[in-house]
Parts: C-alpha cells; sequence; structure tokens
C-alpha cells in the first residue's frame, strides 16, 4: 500500500510539473504573441510615420515649385518693361476697336438711300450709342415728367 502512495505523490508530482509546464508554455505563447503584435505595432507606425513624411515632402515640394513659379513671374523682366508691355498692349486693343468703330461708320456714311430701300444694306444701331427716338426732345431726365392733357 505504501507503494501506491508513493505512487499517487508521483503521479502528483507529474501532474502539478505538467501543469506548471503547461502554464509556463501559455505564459510563453502569450508573451511572443505580445511581443509580436508590440513588433507589429511599431512597424504599422514607422509605416505611417514614412508616409507622414513622404506627404510632407511632396507637399514641400509643390509649395517651392509654386513659389519658383511666381518668382518666375517677376523675374524674367523688370516691372517697368512688363507695364509699359501692358500698356502697349491695351493701347493696340483700344486702336482696333476705334479703327473697326470708324470702319462701320464710314461704311454707314456712304449708304445710298436705294440701297437702304432694296436691301442690300442694313443699318444697324453703333455700339454704345443711344438711340435718338429712345431719349426724350429735352434731352435725358432723372426724373419723370407727368404730362397732362
Amino acid at each position: 500500500m505504501w507503494h501506491g502512495r508513493v505512487a499517487d505523490e508521483l503521479n502528483c508530482l507529474e501532474e502539478a510539473r505538467l501543469k506548471a509546464q503547461l502554464a509556463r508554455t501559455a505564459a510563453e505563447e502569450a508573451a511572443k504573441k505580445a511581443a509580436e503584435e508590440a513588433r507589429l505595432e511599431a512597424r504599422r507606425a514607422a509605416l505611417r510615420e514614412r508616409i507622414a513624411r513622404q506627404h510632407q515632402a511632396a507637399e514641400r515640394a509643390a509649395a517651392e515649385e509654386r513659389a519658383r513659379q511666381e518668382v518666375l513671374k517677376f523675374k524674367g523682366k523688370p516691372l517697368h518693361e512688363k507695364l509699359e508691355e501692358e500698356y502697349e498692349k491695351v493701347q493696340k486693343a483700344e486702336e482696333q476697336e476705334r479703327k473697326t468703330r470708324y470702319e462701320q461708320t464710314t461704311a454707314q456714311r456712304h449708304v445710298r438711300p436705294a440701297q437702304i430701300i432694296s436691301g442690300q444694306v442694313v443699318i444697324k444701331p453703333l455700339p454704345g450709342a443711344t438711340p435718338v427716338a429712345a431719349t426724350p426732345p429735352g434731352g435725358p431726365s432723372s426724373h419723370p415728367v407727368l404730362m397732362m392733357w
């Protein structure tokens, strides 16, 4: 009977050893899993940081390009030359407009009444001019005129 008790104690010790080993293995697995999760999270954080730096670098490059384009607008010629060119461009446009208006006016002056009657020529009002029939006899007035008959 004594052998049975020793065997039971040995079985209990073996069982305790196995339980301790299982607990140790489970703890090691949990530690490995936690370490792996921490490593993966650190890697994800590094990736997010790298992507953020790439975005910042792209934004910086775009801002530098915009600034360079702005500088090139002003860097090419001195300001007085640019203003002079712009003034000449405006003067040419105004001269062209005056010329076309003059040509329209002269073309209307050389029309014979027979051409108007036959329909060969159509007289159009000059741009910017108010028709004579639209103005009252005394000229345009800012207040209404009451006429009583």
